[in-house]
């Protein structure tokens, strides 16, 4: 399998022109599936929906972010399509497997967001120049 990934990322970085960081998550992502694959003796091209589903599973129970299990399942359905366009497998076996719902934060029950300004109400004497050493906004000190 190393030879199709060599070319499916060959084919992201010179057809798809993607950056090196989308290529380096593609890499990691693919040859991960591709280690599993291994350790459970299954060819990559005969696997079925059933085993994508078991490999969520396991990065899920290895403590992998629902975010991770989403992006890997993407790059492993995109190496698929390219390996079913270039004949070199029959049918994609991500095709119908749905990816892991990302939790949303509700943010109208006090969560921040990155960038967010704090209001803080107490006094401070601190000299300007080691605030402006910070990349912290103090509003209204």
């Amino acid at each position: 399998m190393e030879k199709q990934v060599k070319s499916f990322l060959d084919f992201l970085k010179i057809e798809k022109k993607m950056s090196l960081n989308t290529l380096q998550s593609y890499e990691r992502d693919v040859l991960q599936f591709n280690k599993y694959l291994n350790e459970n003796k299954l060819n990559y091209s005969k696997i079925k929906q059933e085993d994508i589903k078991e490999y969520l599973k396991h990065l899920q129970q290895i403590g992998k972010k629902t975010s991770s299990i989403s992006r890997s399942l993407a790059s492993i359905r995109s190496f698929y399509q390219f390996e079913v366009r270039n004949k070199k497998v029959k049918a994609n076996p991500t095709e119908g497997v749905q990816a892991p719902k990302v939790e949303k934060v509700d943010y109208s029950r006090g969560a921040f967001r990155m960038g967010d300004t704090v209001e803080a109400n107490f006094d401070v004497n601190i000299k300007s120049d080691v605030i402006e050493s910070t990349n912290i906004d103090l509003v209204g000190v």
